[in-house]
């Protein structure tokens, strides 16, 4: 028989769960914000080198111009694809939030020696230990399971600090750290 660790039952907290899901998509999305923010200053030393050139009449005016064109191309998908992707996730997050609401979702959260279980009414996800990892952002302790693309979101103010910190022990004695 395996021993249980520790159990949470875990509440709805609405205004929680958004707050954890934005930071949660912008974490996700840190590495493309630093791309995206890249793409600006290459567009803008270009644009500026273009501007020089043509006002200067140089001859390499139009390799400028064509160089700014694809650079700023680029930028443009980059900034589709990540507002694309913010206003797909939101309505989800709405739409779930919605559901939660409606049943009046309780999440329960069971850590034993072997693995790691959560289940609420909409979802039942198991883990065993070395297939789960871990990572700590912004107050934000973030639980995934290999075989899920189901991240489970944690923090202080939701478990309480008692709860919180056994949770982390907890996990961190059993899985892993994400690279």
């Amino acid at each position: 028989m395996k021993e249980k660790l520790l159990t949470l039952e875990i509440p709805l907290n609405e205004n929680l769960y958004r707050e954890q899901l934005k930071k949660f998509f912008y974490i996700r999305w840190k590495k493309g914000l630093g791309e995206i923010k890249r793409s600006i200053i290459y567009v803008s030393v270009m644009l500026i080198l273009t501007l020089l050139s043509y006002f200067g009449k140089g001859d390499i005016s139009t390799l400028y111009i064509i160089l700014t064109t694809i650079l700023a191309t680029i930028l443009y998908v980059q900034l589709f694809q990540f507002f694309k992707n913010k206003k797909m996730y939101f309505r989800k997050v709405d739409e779930t939030l919605k559901e939660c609401k409606e049943f009046n979702n309780i999440g329960f959260l069971e850590l034993t020696e072997n693995d790691i279980f959560f289940k609420n009414k909409f979802i039942e996800q198991k883990s065993i230990w070395k297939k789960t990892n871990f990572e700590f952002v912004d107050n934000l302790f973030i639980v995934n399971f290999e075989n899920s693309l189901q991240s489970f979101l944690f923090e202080e103010k939701e478990i309480g600090k008692d709860n919180f910190n056994k949770l982390i022990s907890i996990v961190k004695m059993y899985s892993q750290e994400k690279n």
